[in-house]
C-alpha cells in the first residue's frame, strides 16, 4: 500500500491548478527581473549616448560659466574641449579677442 501515491480524485484538479499557478508565478517573477534588467541596460546606454552627443554643448556651457565668473584659464580649457581652436595671438590681445572687444 505504501508504494503508490493515493490520489483523492475530488482534490486532484485543485492540486494541479495550484502547481500550475506556482509555476506561472515563478515564470512571471523571472520574466519581470529580466525585463527590469534589460530596461536598466537600455537606460544606461541611452544616457551614455546622449552625453556623448551633447558633450561639446556641455563644454560650451561650462566655458561660458567660467567666462562669466572671470576664470579665464578654465574657460579657455572648456572651449578647447568643446572643439574651438586656440588663437595664435598671445597675452592681452588674445584675451581681448576672446572677449570680442579686441582688434580683428
Amino acid at each position: 500500500m505504501g508504494w503508490y501515491r493515493r490520489v483523492d480524485h475530488r482534490t486532484a484538479p485543485a492540486d494541479r491548478l495550484v502547481g500550475r499557478t506556482r509555476g506561472r508565478l515563478a515564470f512571471s517573477t523571472n520574466m519581470a527581473r529580466g525585463i527590469v534588467s534589460i530596461l536598466c541596460i537600455v537606460v544606461l546606454l541611452a544616457g551614455s549616448l546622449l552625453t556623448y552627443v551633447l558633450q561639446p554643448n556641455l563644454h560650451m556651457l561650462q566655458g561660458s560659466y567660467f567666462e562669466n565668473h572671470e576664470q579665464w584659464h578654465d574657460a579657455i580649457d572648456q572651449y578647447t574641449l568643446a572643439g574651438e581652436k586656440k588663437t595664435r595671438q598671445s597675452g592681452v590681445s588674445a584675451h581681448l579677442h576672446l572677449m570680442g572687444t579686441g582688434p580683428e
